[in-house]
């Protein structure tokens, strides 16, 4: 399986826009070159980032690729990344995607997470799991 899966990652809290008296502006899910996507502000003060990966299913094990797809085989994320405007990280939130089950991805339908952002570093799990939609 080969095909594309939708995913949507909504952020409840935006980090605020300087850290430690530096402007830091730039908050977004990053791809493998470091480039933000900014997502979109929702009606409710909350962010929705949208990525697709491909799947590969190989009898129970998943793996994960994709523009946005970070990590090893066997511990895929995805970064929700916070920047300094001058450049240099502030914060990197990681998303795992092992929480995906094979019956989501033989679905089709798009995926979608829920992360608090607020002071989270390294590993941060959705906050209800990844949740058809």
């Amino acid at each position: 399986m080969n095909d594309n899966l939708q995913l949507h990652i909504i952020c409840t809290q935006i980090p605020p826009d300087t850290w430690r008296g530096e402007p830091a502006h730039r908050f977004g899910l990053q791809d493998k070159k470091g480039i933000l996507d900014d997502g979109v502000k929702q009606l409710d003060g909350t962010r929705r980032f949208d990525c697709e990966v491909t799947p590969r299913l190989n009898g129970d094990d998943v793996d994960f690729s994709g523009p946005h797809v970070q990590g090893t085989k066997g511990s895929r994320f995805l970064y929700l990344s916070w920047a300094y405007d001058a450049g240099g990280w502030v914060k990197r939130i990681k998303i795992p995607l092992a929480g995906i089950t094979t019956e989501q991805i033989l679905s089709g339908k798009p995926l979608e997470a829920i992360i608090e952002a607020r002071d989270a570093v390294a590993t941060t799990k959705p906050i209800y799991g990844w949740k058809t939609v």
